[in-house]
């Protein structure tokens, strides 16, 4: 049986959380409250809905900005499938203070470098190849009714920009997956998905069966 389309948001022409399609009667999408270390923004403009996040170098390993939709209550061993389509990916470095590598800053070729410690006198090594850190767009799904939830409590489908592996891969993280996805794209130049006139277009599904969701057990 095919999907039958019941809810969707065209962040462009609504400009809000509001459904455009909402066969269901399912309410509103939602911001989740943000903590004092993620440094989340969010903001509508004529192309969609821009979120950044900016995660502190002492503060937890993950910093989230998260949109999420609570409808009512329905049966788990239904197949759910969840489309998500994005432009514009971006990481950088920012200021010391404010990512996971002290006294490094990023050059305007986009390669990280030393910085001067005049405090101390000395010059700083560069950070590892790992800044700016890896990151990714999900779609998640969870029978809890929290939204600051840990990742081993959501089946999680991950569009994610790796630079130590150079591109862009699928990731379930905390599944079951016993191997390493390949890469879609290599390597990770930001840049690229500029595009001229038009932005490059992510399109992320998550196709979900919670049929045997329970203790001990993995949903599909």
């Amino acid at each position: 049986m095919p999907f039958t389309e019941i809810y969707s948001i065209n962040f462009a022409d609504n400009k809000n959380l509001k459904p455009h399609l909402n066969l269901a009667g399912w309410p509103d999408m939602q911001f989740s409250a943000r903590s004092a270390n993620d440094h989340a923004t969010r903001a509508f403009d004529s192309h969609g809905l821009k979120l950044r996040v900016i995660r502190e170098k002492d503060g937890p390993n993950e910093s989230r900005n998260i949109v999420f939709l609570a409808p009512p209550p329905f049966p788990v061993d239904v197949r759910l499938r969840m489309r998500l389509t994005f432009d514009l990916p971006r990481a950088d470095n920012v200021p010391p203070g404010l990512h996971a590598h002290p006294g490094s800053v990023e050059s305007p070729e986009g390669e990280a470098g030393p910085r001067a410690d005049i405090s101390q006198g000395t010059t700083t090594p560069p950070p590892p190849p790992d800044v700016p850190e890896r990151w990714g767009v999900a779609l998640s799904v969870s029978t809890s009714t929290e939204t600051n939830i840990a990742p081993n409590e959501m089946a999680n489908v991950l569009c994610q920009f790796n630079r130590t592996r150079d591109g862009v891969r699928l990731n379930t993280p905390v599944q079951l997956q016993g191997d390493e996805s390949g890469l879609l794209d290599t390597s990770l130049d930001y840049d690229s998905y500029l595009g001229t006139p038009d932005p490059a277009l992510f399109t992320l599904e998550h196709t979900f069966c919670g049929h045997h969701l329970g203790k001990d057990k993995r949903a599909i």
